[in-house]
């Protein structure tokens, strides 16, 4: 199973993902609500005595133009943009921690046919060995010594399969299925010429730019001063006259009597503090969001050069194990063991020779790992989203008929 059969599964049966997805619904249907035209009032009240009440039934429906309408349409809007945005965000999250788990599946596989191949080639040396012993061209102390290898080799097999076992278990729980199937190798992982989504020699001035549009800070930041616009505008506006046509009853339970038709005209003259304040609360709010935006824009540089420090470095250690440490260590191996093989080395030269082979074999392994999620760190950094989060979050804009 490959990484983004793993993450559309993931994205398509998570019961995390269909929560996200009710929530923009939610979110949508607060956006539509706030672009009504909000709603009429109707008073009623029956005399209990005599001329109790001259006006027994009023209706009255506020037309909203001296802009509330619109404030309020571009709060909602805005504050419903922000939340898909943080649920946007969240499943980006998620997804990355999804690829971490994948990729150390990858790696516990890597492991395990590392500890296979050192076990197969221990019970090859134990025979090489047996047979040198009985012919007395060897000691018996290289057959024991052969033993104990091969038993060796063996457990750590056996804790290979489990440490396997158990990444796949929880590659299995992060997708919510029994079994995720078998992963790609991590050969088909390594990226050392080019990689989907990242260049091979990213650019520090163009990376940062990219992260300036794309980081989660940078756009939450933007629809925050929205949304404060937004509300500064509907405060302004309450404190606007408005007009309200009304429908008067004199009288409805004894003898209905039309009163006539009315157009009432709001006066917000006084102000005890409330929008004055508010008004005071809302500037300071837009001063602070300025002043964190600078804040985070320092911190997205320090990280986009900081993740293309990771990548180079780690681009360059993976080159100096393809081209030298992997070759030698592997004829270091082969040497020794044919040396054994033939009487001209000991066998505590082909049992240094394993250890050098399964040292620089499972430092390699670890190092191709930190390198995919290097990369992948360097996408989340500039502000990328894989390809099928926004296949789904295009699919949450879509019209439902």
């Amino acid at each position: 199973m490959s990484m983004d059969q793993v993450i559309r599964r993931y994205l398509d049966s998570s019961p995390e993902v269909e929560a996200m997805d009710r929530q923009v619904l939610a979110e949508r249907a607060s956006a539509k609500g706030g672009a009504a035209l909000t709603n009429p009032s109707f008073f009623f009240v029956p005399a209990v005595q005599v001329g109790g009440s001259d006006e027994e039934f009023l209706f009255a429906q506020p037309l909203e133009l001296n802009g509330t309408r619109r404030a309020r349409t571009r709060l909602t809007s805005t504050e419903s943009a922000r939340k898909i945005l943080e649920s946007k965000f969240e499943l980006i999250e998620r997804v990355r921690a999804l690829q971490g788990i994948y990729l150390q599946v990858v790696r516990s596989q890597e492991k395990l046919n590392l500890h296979v191949s050192l076990r197969s080639t221990a019970s090859e040396l134990k025979n090489i060995a047996r047979r040198q012993v009985e012919v007395g061209t060897r000691p018996g102390i290289d057959l024991t010594l052969a033993e104990v290898e091969e038993i060796r080799a063996s457990q750590q097999e056996t804790l290979a399969k489990a440490e396997l076992q158990q990444a796949v278990l929880k590659l299995s729980a992060a997708i919510g299925t029994a079994s995720p199937g078998e992963s790609r190798p991590l050969t088909e992982l390594e990226c050392r010429d080019e990689d989907p989504g990242l260049p091979p020699e990213p650019s520090l001035s163009s990376s940062i730019d990219q992260a300036k549009k794309h980081r989660p800070e940078m756009m939450l930041s933007d629809l925050q001063t929205a949304r404060i616009e937004a509300e500064v505008e509907w405060v302004r506006a309450q404190g606007r006259p408005d007009l309200a046509p009304q429908l008067r009853f004199e009288s409805v339970l004894r003898e209905p009597r039309f009163g006539g038709l009315g157009l009432g005209i709001s006066l917000p003259i006084f102000d005890h503090g409330s929008r004055r304040s508010k008004l005071t609360e809302l500037t300071s709010l837009l001063e602070a969001t300025k002043k964190r935006r600078e804040s985070d824009l320092q911190k997205i540089e320090g990280d986009v050069a900081s993740a293309i420090v990771k990548v180079q470095a780690l681009q360059t250690v993976i080159t100096a194990y393809n081209e030298q440490l992997l070759g030698k260590t592997q004829k270091l191996l082969e040497a020794t063991t044919k040396g054994f093989q033939l009487g001209e080395s000991s066998l505590s030269a082909v049992l240094e020779a394993r250890r050098t082979y399964q040292l620089v074999r499972n430092d390699y392994i670890g190092t191709v790992l930190d390198f995919r999620n290097a990369q992948l760190d360097f996408l989340r950094a500039v502000g990328a989203a894989h390809p099928l989060i926004e296949e789904r979050v295009a699919k949450w804009f879509e019209v439902k008929k």
